[in-house]
């Protein structure tokens, strides 16, 4: 069957933020504040300013590095029946919204911060939703130690759901503590490796910037054989060019950028290429979600991840990200715009059971957003 698909770049243009992209990389470079990220640069033929932790990463580098970039990738479940590779032919591999600090309070009409028992309670859910492929941990636990959330979230949701999980890890030690966590789930750690049953998330600071325990995860990840997805969060005329053109390029640099450290550090890393960007609210600074550009920028990126050969999570769909309690909140137009999300060329998306701009979740909106998505796809 035929599937609708966006692109908006012609071959011209792929090739002109290609060579843009180039020119940041050589020319601006990249801001990496982790020693170590350095070094596997370095050795590399990145030229490297240590006082001012920055990298300038020169067009044979970035060739090399996409070169070594694994042209397919494999997400692994618990459930072997619910594994997802790419690239995909279809329409997008849906996950949830992630990491959302609050839910509404039935008992009072508020809200509430999310703890453990709430991460379950949504992944149990999500595990009998047939729409959803793969899942984030939708909701924060607040009630975890606070230099280990992101563990505490990983380790609950793989015991909560046998679908792939997808988060993410602040520093060198978290990151070793998951791998360990799913390593004891599927056997060891050589096992994982084969079958990644979790995968990561991890941002760069727009614009241009690798924080020390993200780059340093990214680089312990790399070596395990997990998964990374760089997810550039571009807000073009706040973080990123206010044109569109300019955002789509800082989104692309990043992505090489990160691709880069993962590439040195292992050859054959998987990695997948990914943007969340969009243009943000202009009176509060908040991204906008289902903004006409973030369908431009999204479409653009999935076509410069084609153009590499790698695997893309770019978009998202959900229709409760303007209200504070679950229901239809996403006006007409914004609707349309977040339905052409999936129909960009990407393999993954996300955003299934969000509240206010991903800042919440609901158990209900969960299974709304789900109920959609299975009549968009």
């Amino acid at each position: 069957m035929a599937v609708a698909q966006i692109s908006i770049l012609s071959k011209d243009e792929i090739e002109l933020v290609h060579g843009k992209t180039i020119q940041i990389l050589e020319k601006t470079g990249v801001s990496v504040h982790s020693q170590n990220a350095l070094d596997v640069l370095a050795t590399g033929g990145a030229r490297i300013d240590r006082k001012m932790m920055r990298a300038w990463i020169p067009e044979n580098l970035a060739s090399e590095v996409v070169k070594k970039i694994p042209k397919k990738a494999r997400l692994c479940a618990r459930n072997p029946k619910q594994d997802m590779s790419a690239p995909r032919a279809g329409p997008p591999f849906m996950a949830t919204n992630g990491t959302a600090v609050y839910m509404p309070d039935s008992r009072n009409g508020g809200k509430r911060p999310t703890m453990a028992k709430d991460l379950r309670d949504f992944m149990v859910l999500c595990d009998a939703m047939d729409a959803l492929d793969y899942v984030w941990p939708i909701v924060t636990a607040h009630d975890a130690p606070g230099k280990s959330h992101a563990l505490s979230e990983l380790a609950i949701s793989l015991q909560s759901t046998t679908k792939h999980v997808q988060g993410e890890a602040l520093s060198e030690a978290e990151a070793k503590a998951e791998i360990e966590v799913a390593a004891a789930i599927v056997g060891d750690e050589d096992k994982l490796a084969k079958r990644p049953i979790f995968s990561v998330i991890q941002c760069p600071i727009c614009p241009l910037e690798f924080e020390k325990g993200s780059v340093e995860a990214v680089m312990e990840f790399a070596s395990a054989g997990i998964p990374v997805v760089s997810m550039s969060m571009a807000l073009c005329g706040l973080t990123s060019p206010v044109t569109l053109a300019g955002t789509i390029a800082v989104v692309n640099a990043e992505n090489l950028a990160s691709f880069a450290i993962s590439q040195m550090t292992r050859a054959g890393a998987p990695v997948i290429y990914s943007c969340e960007s969009a243009a943000p609210n202009m009176r509060t600074g908040e991204i906008h979600y289902g903004s006409l550009e973030e369908v431009l920028i999204s479409s653009a990126a999935a076509q410069m991840a084609k153009h590499y050969g790698v695997p893309s999570m770019v978009g998202g769909f959900g229709v409760g990200l303007s209200g504070e309690s679950p229901g239809i909140y996403t006006e007409p137009s914004e609707l349309i715009f977040t339905c052409m999300t999936s129909m960009t060329l990407t393999d993954f998306a996300s955003g299934i059971g969000g509240l206010d701009q991903a800042k919440g979740a609901a158990l209900e909106q969960v299974v709304i957003d789900c109920d959609l998505w299975e009549q968009v796809r």
